[in-house]
């Protein structure tokens, strides 16, 4: 409750019941952020994100669209992941989301050997050469809570069996 008060607090995240919420009133689950792992602590928080589009509480003073480590907006979470080589498409831009969890079965899908059960992520294959692997459609989730006066919410996108957090806002 102390945190959710603080002008700084942005994002919630705690153990609990899921599929959104969290073990303390107005966090969401860890599941939601992928999170949940057995190291993971009893609460993560992030720094508020302002939306003025001048970053969040922690300012290094980098350019917009770079990463300020302020927040869940899509200025700060956004990034740029590119692959080079026969293997891949050239000058092509997928639709589907992707993150850094992507990279490793997109190597080992590459190299034929199988992904191990308890990696996450997925193989990238509609940025392969050929074009013969569009994405499938991703389905887009809203999640809210909230609890004494503080209100989070979560966009989620999840392509095929992966989630990659989009977007998030304090209300």
């Amino acid at each position: 409750g102390w945190m959710q008060r603080q002008e700084w607090c942005g994002h919630l995240f705690t153990g609990g019941p899921g599929p959104a919420e969290g073990g303390i009133p107005g966090t969401f689950c860890h599941a939601l952020a992928g999170t949940d792992h057995r190291r993971a602590p009893d609460l993560v928080y992030t720094l508020k994100s302002r939306t003025d589009g001048n970053g969040g509480y922690y300012d290094s003073g980098k350019p917009i669209d770079t990463g300020q480590h302020g927040g869940l907006n899509p200025l700060e979470i956004r990034n740029l992941m590119a692959f080079g080589g026969e293997a891949f498409a050239g000058e092509y831009r997928s639709p589907a989301p992707a993150g850094i969890a992507d990279v490793a079965p997109t190597v080992l899908d590459l190299m034929g050997l199988p992904r191990p059960p308890s990696m996450t992520g997925r193989p990238l294959r509609e940025a392969y050469a050929g074009g013969l692997h569009p994405p499938e459609p991703n389905r887009v989730q809203v999640y809210a809570t909230g609890a004494a006066g503080y209100r989070q919410s979560l966009r989620v996108r999840e392509q095929g069996s992966s989630r990659y957090v989009d977007a998030g806002w304090i209300d």
